[in-house]
């Protein structure tokens, strides 16, 4: 309010209100003052939190890291061991498909001699066939020769029913 003061006025009430500017630019070089202060502060906490923010980003990005490379890890290992298992059920199969073609060979080959046998036994049994036809003939002659022989049995007995 310097140079605001009416020239009308006392010298005590210019007192007064310089006092009065005094005070009034004291509480405001005190409250900048305190604001200043407060604002340095509220600024070393923001970068104390900022640094911390900082801090906790790069712990949360060498956890990642550690999992992905974990991860990976693991990863790999499943790859390896599931190319493995491939490999053994590949392994087992051919062991399997070996002894299956050999149990297969041997059955074809009691087939084979399974038919041999039979057309050994076919044989025989054709010449049997052959045998019986023969001893069919010489029965059917003995029948013929029975027939006769009966017959002239008959007629004899007949005769000596006469005699």
């Amino acid at each position: 309010m310097d140079g605001c003061y009416s020239e009308n006025m006392d010298s005590e009430t210019k007192e007064i209100f310089e006092k009065i500017d005094r005070k009034i630019t004291d509480f405001k070089d005190d409250v900048k003052f305190h604001f200043d202060v407060a604002a340095k502060d509220l600024e070393g906490k923001m970068q104390e939190r900022d640094k911390k923010i900082a801090d906790f980003k790069d712990e949360i990005k060498l956890h990642f890291s550690a999992v992905a490379k974990d991860l990976e890890e693991r990863s790999q290992e499943h790859d390896k061991k599931l190319v493995n298992f491939k490999d053994e059920i590949k392994r087992h199969f051919g062991v399997i498909a070996e002894d299956l073609d050999d149990k297969i060979q041997l059955v074809a080959e009691g087939h084979l001699d399974i038919n041999r046998r039979l057309d050994g036994i076919d044989g025989r049994l054709d010449g049997i066939d052959g045998r019986l036809d023969g001893i069919d003939g010489r029965l059917e002659g003995i029948d013929g020769k029975i027939v006769v022989l009966s017959e002239q049995v008959a007629a004899n007995t007949g005769s000596l029913r006469e005699v």
